[in-house]
């Protein structure tokens, strides 16, 4: 959906969700030819990493570092099934 200056608009559950509309995920991240999607998300994931807060002396709480964990696995996971899928093909 297009506002009066023709920029796309998003849905309360998109800007509450994403804080953009689907369709700019989609242009700004899925549709660029430059970068494999797979490192897009990747990219996303390493970006949340660094925003997890940090305490004085640069150590994160229990839950903190469990997210950044968590956040690895999602990577690893990632990177294994690309590595398969290229064998494969």
């Amino acid at each position: 959906m297009l506002n009066e200056r023709g920029n796309l608009m998003a849905s309360k559950f998109e800007l509450q969700a994403y804080g953009m509309s689907e369709e700019s995920i989609s242009k700004l991240f899925l549709e660029n030819k430059l970068t494999e999607v797979e490192m897009v998300i990747a990219g996303l994931l390493s970006d949340c990493q660094e925003l997890l807060p940090q305490d004085e002396d640069g150590k994160m709480t229990n839950t903190d570092d469990m997210i950044r964990k968590n956040l690895n696995i999602a990577k690893f996971i990632l990177f294994k099934k690309l590595r398969e899928a290229r064998e494969v093909a």
